[in-house]
C-alpha cells in the first residue's frame, strides 16, 4: 500500500478536518471500520472539536489506520476524502465562505488562496497550503498548490474535482509533482470542464 503522508514538524491542522474525515471514513467505510481505526491509532477517546487545531499526527495516524483496516490505498483514500470535503464544508456553515471565493468556477480557483488567508484568521495557528492560478480561460486553468505536508495532493485532486461537482461542471485534471534543486515541493494540476450532462 502507498505510504501515509507523516510530518517532521507540528503543525495544525483546524479540528474540521478531522471531523470530515470521521464522516468521511463512516460514509465510505461503516463506522466499524472508524471505530477499529480510532482503537488502532490510539485515538479511541478522542472527540474532534471543529473549532480547535489539531496537530496534524491525529489526521495523518488515524488516516493510517483507517488505510490499515479498511484496506484502502492512502491516495484513493485521500482523493476520495478530497471530494467529501467540498459536500461537507458546504453542509456544516462554510457554503457562505465558499461562495464569497468566487461565483463561479475558475473564480472560486482563483480564491482559493483569499479563502485560506480568512480561514487562518478564524483559526489562529493553522498552517495552510498556498494557491494560484497562473493561466486560465473559460474552461481550462492550471493550479499551482505549495504545501509544507507531503503527500497531500491526491487530497486536493479530490477537492478541485468536488468543487467542479459544486460548480456542475465535469472536470479533467492532470496533476504533476514539481521538486527543484532544494528539496521544495510543489504540485501543479492542469484542469479542463465541461458542464455535466
Amino acid at each position: 500500500m502507498s505510504p501515509v503522508p507523516t510530518c517532521n514538524v507540528e503543525k495544525l491542522l483546524i479540528g474540521i478536518v478531522n471531523k470530515a474525515l470521521e464522516s468521511f471514513v463512516e460514509e465510505a467505510l461503516g463506522a466499524e471500520i472508524l471505530r477499529k481505526a480510532k482503537v488502532k491509532a490510539g485515538l479511541k477517546q478522542v472527540s474532534f472539536s471543529v473549532t480547535q487545531a489539531y496537530p496534524d499526527a491525529d489526521t495523518y495516524t488515524l488516516l493510517g489506520a483507517v488505510c490499515e483496516v479498511g484496506g484502502i490505498e492512502a491516495s484513493d483514500a485521500l482523493e476520495g476524502f478530497g471530494r467529501f470535503w467540498i459536500r461537507f464544508a458546504e453542509s456544516h456553515g462554510y457554503g457562505p465562505l465558499m461562495d464569497s471565493a468566487g461565483s463561479d468556477f475558475i473564480g472560486s480557483l482563483r480564491g482559493l488562496e483569499m479563502l485560506h488567508t480568512r480561514v487562518s484568521l478564524m483559526f489562529r495557528g493553522a498552517v495552510l497550503p498556498a494557491f494560484s492560478v497562473v493561466e486560465s480561460d473559460s474552461s481550462s486553468a492550471t493550479l499551482m498548490y505549495r504545501s509544507s505536508r507531503p503527500l497531500m495532493g491526491p487530497f486536493v485532486l479530490g477537492t478541485l474535482h468536488g468543487l467542479a461537482e459544486r460548480h456542475q461542471l465535469s472536470a479533467e485534471i492532470t496533476r504533476h509533482v514539481l521538486i527543484d534543486a532544494d528539496g521544495h515541493h510543489e504540485e501543479r494540476f492542469e484542469l479542463s470542464w465541461v458542464p455535466r450532462t
